[in-house]
């Protein structure tokens, strides 16, 4: 609920410095009052300053909450009885490319899995000391790899953070079904990511980003459809237009 206040707090104050700095009359949480702006390109503009204040803004608290947090390495622990021990990966390896994408954390190793198409095997490299292993795993009905995270942690650098950060609200948008099987009661364990120890205000923190994350996306589509009727209802026009 907090999480909700806050979204709101941010996206009126940006849609109001928004409406100052490109002089367009009335704004609101959402949408603006019916009145032509001087030039028809500045509601557009005005109206899209909120959902990227908030953007910006959890992305601001994604990278403190990324950037300090560790997380398990590509070093992974095999499944008995799973698709990754029948194609032969052994516990120990590091896995650093899946299907051709290259991989630096087991949260990788998830997100790349999850986006597979389970028909079809998946191509893992690991590291097996000095040698490059080259696997096709077929993934399970559930579209299981079959392996877990070791215990070894590392740390992200600040680009890796802000990298992650800037696409993190556009993933979670996309994990939007997962999301609601899970809240359904439906159980999807392909990411399996655990908090080793972080202190409370860290995971207070992580907690708070991930709610406003999941904000974010309903807030910019509907400032994205209030929009569009705007412009269905001739309210983007320039006065001189408006009045002919």
């Amino acid at each position: 609920m907090i999480a909700v206040f806050v979204c709101l707090a941010v996206l009126a104050v940006f849609n109001a410095a928004g409406a100052v700095l490109l002089r367009t009359r009335g704004f609101g949480l959402i949408t603006f009052q019916r009145a032509a702006p001087a030039s028809r390109w500045r509601a557009p503009v005005a109206r899209l300053c909120g959902p990227l204040g908030l953007y910006v803004f959890t992305c601001a608290l994604s990278t403190v909450y990324i950037r300090n947090v560790e997380v398990p390495t590509s070093k992974i622990e095999v499944v008995p009885g799973f698709p990754a021990e029948a194609a032969g990966l052994r516990t120990g390896d590091r896995v650093v490319q899946v299907a051709g994408a290259e991989v630096g954390s087991f949260p990788d190793i998830a997100e790349r899995i999850a986006g597979q198409d389970r028909r079809a095997p998946v191509e893992v490299v690991v590291l097996r000391g000095d040698d490059r292993v080259t696997a096709a795993v077929a993934l399970d009905a559930g579209g299981h790899l079959g392996v877990r995270p070791s215990s070894e942690q590392r740390e992200h650098t600040w680009g890796e953070a802000i990298g992650a950060a800037l696409r993190r609200p556009f993933t979670v948008m996309a994990a939007y079904p997962r999301i609601l099987r899970a809240l359904l009661g439906a159980r999807d364990d392909r990411v399996l990511v655990s908090p080793f120890g972080q202190s409370r205000a860290l995971v207070l923190l992580g907690a708070f980003a991930v709610n406003v994350e999941l904000f974010w996306g309903p807030l910019t589509l509907l400032t994205l459809l209030t929009q569009l009727v705007a412009w269905i209802r001739g309210e983007l026009r320039a006065p001189a237009e408006a009045g002919g």
